[in-house]
């Protein structure tokens, strides 16, 4: 039952973990939106302290600085390079009330360089500094890849081996690996928003404040576009992605308790007591007939164990003179423990006339304990 709880549980904690994530980036998507629509438009010449969104050509201050991307060789301003590895993991999940066992495949990151110069963007009117390495940067990407009998350029192999000291090459085959490169290169058309800061000399610069600084290839259309994709995939996900995990986790807390029961013993049903010479054999509460039963064991432990027990109850009178019968050959027995707790039963009460003759006998014995205790015993037999 416990194990019908607890998984279904974990599987929606994580269902509000991840919607939370995705909650998350929807809010970050909306918020972006919003600031691109209440920035005001501005040329470099119109700009002032505040919000301000531009769009303009993008230039290095320093054409010596230009850097040179390591997969296209293009002559840019910004680059992200990343080079990722497929891989391979052995994952463990519960489905229904089975653990299932499974190998997939990952892209595991290998090398992430991201470089950038000091650059400003410029129109008709001016220029207004822009610092790439603080900006969220949506930008069209080339992508690669290497496998099994497809081999990477050999310009971008030297380029891994030299420069990152990774190789696509494996002992045998070509590894399974993806590149990506995003790039801006010097005079692209940009658009940025931002909060923007005028100094008295008159020079203008975009930087990250309260609220990011965002700068793409794309125009004002095209990224509105995007984040509000973004927002609508976030939000959905948001949604959808609890109701699925929720109908997961209760399937799997139903199969695993049905499950449960399906395996779980039958419990047999109690039977009537037939009746036999003396009435119902051990009816409800009845507790000295076991211990009768015991009495007779050949076992004098389990023997002295039953007396010892007899000796603490209050005498039954539907027992007492089968228990009384039953004394008789613990008093006559060798165990001398079973004959002191049977002793102890009788003095408490549990004797009858039948015990009187094994009794005497005890009365000649060699130990003076027993010769009392056999006296003792004789005294609290009925008359």
């Amino acid at each position: 039952m416990l194990l019908a709880l607890v998984i279904p549980g974990v599987i929606l904690l994580f269902a509000f973990f991840f919607a939370g994530g995705m909650l998350i980036f929807a809010v970050k998507a909306r918020n972006r939106i919003r600031l691109i629509q209440a920035a005001p438009w501005c040329k470099a010449d119109q700009l002032i302290t505040g919000l301000a969104k531009m769009r303009g050509t993008i230039v290095a201050l320093d054409k010596e600085d230009l850097l040179v991307s390591p997969m296209t060789k293009t002559r840019c301003v910004f680059f992200k390079f990343v080079v990722e590895e497929q891989r391979t993991r052995t994952v463990t999940r519960m489905e229904g009330n089975r653990r299932v066992t499974r190998t997939e495949t990952y892209w595991h990151p290998i090398v992430t360089d991201v470089q950038a110069v000091t650059t400003a963007v410029q129109d008709k009117t001016g220029e207004a500094l822009v610092d790439l390495k603080e900006a969220e940067l949506t930008l069209k990407a080339m992508q690669a890849t290497s496998g099994t009998f497809k081999s990477v350029p050999a310009d971008i192999e030297r380029t891994l081996q030299k420069r990152y000291g990774v190789s696509s090459k494996g002992l045998i085959f070509n590894k399974n690996m993806r590149y990506t490169e995003a790039v801006i290169e010097q005079g692209a058309k940009v658009f940025v928003v931002g909060h923007c800061k005028v100094k008295k000399s008159g020079t203008a610069s975009f930087y990250k404040g309260d609220n990011p600084l965002l700068v793409t290839d794309k125009n004002e259309e095209d990224l509105v576009r995007h984040y509000k994709t973004r927002l609508i995939g976030f939000t959905v996900g948001a949604i959808v992605l609890p109701l699925f995990l929720g109908g997961v986790a209760a399937f799997t807390g139903f199969m695993l308790h049905k499950s449960k029961a399906a395996f779980a013993l039958p419990q047999p049903k109690p039977q009537p007591q037939q009746p036999g010479p003396q009435g119902p054999q051990n009816p409800p509460g009845d507790t000295i007939s076991p211990l009768l039963t015991q009495l007779q064991d050949p076992d004098p432990k389990k023997q002295a164990e039953a007396a010892k027990k007899l000796a603490e109850r209050d005498v039954d009178d539907a027992h007492h003179d089968e228990v009384a019968r039953a004394l008789n050959p613990l008093l006559e027995g060798n165990d001398n423990s079973a004959r002191d707790q049977a002793l102890r039963a009788i003095t408490k009460g549990w004797g009858t006339q039948e015990n009187e003759a094994a009794l005497k006998k005890l009365l000649n014995h060699k130990d003076a304990k027993v010769k009392n205790a056999a006296k003792a015993a004789l005294d609290k037999l009925p008359k």
